[in-house]
């Protein structure tokens, strides 16, 4: 039996539209956790109008304790504006990789930024060099870390040690 294609894509709009509430709900209990982490990727996007790939972002949030995901689109925006959007109300700690829109939420009160440590290793030529580092990130020297401790015993941001550092 073949079923048309635009019967299939109807199906899953169908579902899609069924499963939105859930969708928005995952978002809602994501924002109550006080830790969590960002980061946006490109995505090639088929624009029929132009009949060609053109590049959009999709963005990830992830609540590393309970392995929940978010993904959000807005137009395949990368802009200061999804960032605003996109975190309006939350308050903890939020990872990303430095990426300059992140600082659109430097200052908001209950929101504390922190810098992604598989990115930080990125960041150790500008460190050597003295060229300037986001501002999220605040290690002078790479060479000064000394460990990264986690308490396994609890799922609160607050009992989590982040570093020791040694000047």
């Amino acid at each position: 039996m073949k079923v048309p294609e635009s019967t299939i894509l109807g199906w899953f709009q169908q579902v899609s539209d069924l499963l939105m509430p859930l969708y928005f709900r995952l978002w809602e209990l994501m924002k109550e956790v006080d830790y969590l982490q960002c980061d946006e990727t490109i995505l090639p996007v088929v624009r029929n109008d132009k009949h060609k790939t053109v590049k959009g972002y999709l963005w990830l949030v992830r609540d590393p304790m309970s392995g929940h995901q978010y993904f959000y689109w807005d137009k395949g925006s990368r802009s200061g504006e999804v960032v605003l959007k996109l975190f309006n109300g939350y308050q903890g700690a939020l990872q990303t990789d430095g990426y300059e829109r992140y600082e659109l939420l430097e200052g908001k009160k209950g929101v504390i930024l922190l810098s992604c440590w598989a990115h930080a290793r990125s960041y150790q030529k500008l460190c050597i060099t003295g060229e300037n580092l986001p501002k999220q990130l605040t290690l002078k020297s790479m060479k000064s870390w000394k460990t990264i401790k986690s308490t396994k015993s609890t799922t609160s941001f607050k009992n989590i040690e982040i570093l020791e550092m040694k000047n």
